[in-house]
Order: C-alpha cells, then sequence, then structure tokens
C-alpha cells in the first residue's frame, strides 16, 4: 500500500476486511515522521493478532515499509 500519504485513511476504511480476511499487509510509512508513528500505533492497537516487521529500502530518507503478517493460531499473543 503506497499511496502517497493517505494510507492511514485507506486502513481506516478497510479495517473490517482486514478483520474478516486478515490479509498481509505492506504499507509504506515514510511520507511523514508523525504518520510513520501514527500507522505502526493504529496498527498495533486494531491488529492484535498480526506480527509486524519493518523494512527500509535506500540509503535516503523514504522507502520504508511496514509489513503485518497475520498470526497462526498458536501464535496469537506472541506479537513482536
Amino acid at each position: 500500500m503506497d499511496i502517497e500519504g493517505s494510507e492511514p485513511e485507506a486502513l481506516m476504511g478497510a479495517r473490517e476486511t482486514i478483520s474478516t480476511d486478515r490479509p498481509v499487509l505492506v504499507v509504506s510509512i515514510y511520507h511523514t515522521q508523525e504518520q510513520m508513528l501514527s500507522i505502526i500505533e493504529y496498527c498495533r492497537n486494531n491488529m492484535e493478532d498480526y506480527k509486524f516487521y519493518i523494512r527500509h529500502y535506500s540509503p535516503a530518507w523514504g522507502e520504508t515499509d511496514l509489513y503485518a503478517v497475520p498470526c497462526r493460531a498458536d501464535e496469537i499473543g506472541n506479537n513482536v
């Protein structure tokens, strides 16, 4: 999901789909510092049965993604 700063709104709009279908998500979090923190916080608070990973793809500012991967039933409660 790289929609030039509208990622928070897209996540909120997809909340029911995410909780029902439990997709793997890759969300760009580099557009602003505030968004980086708010997207991570939103995902952690609303996707309790997911594990989260961050990857930075460039030596310059930008190209930082948050990966959200659904836990298996035996992993729930052990989020990283």
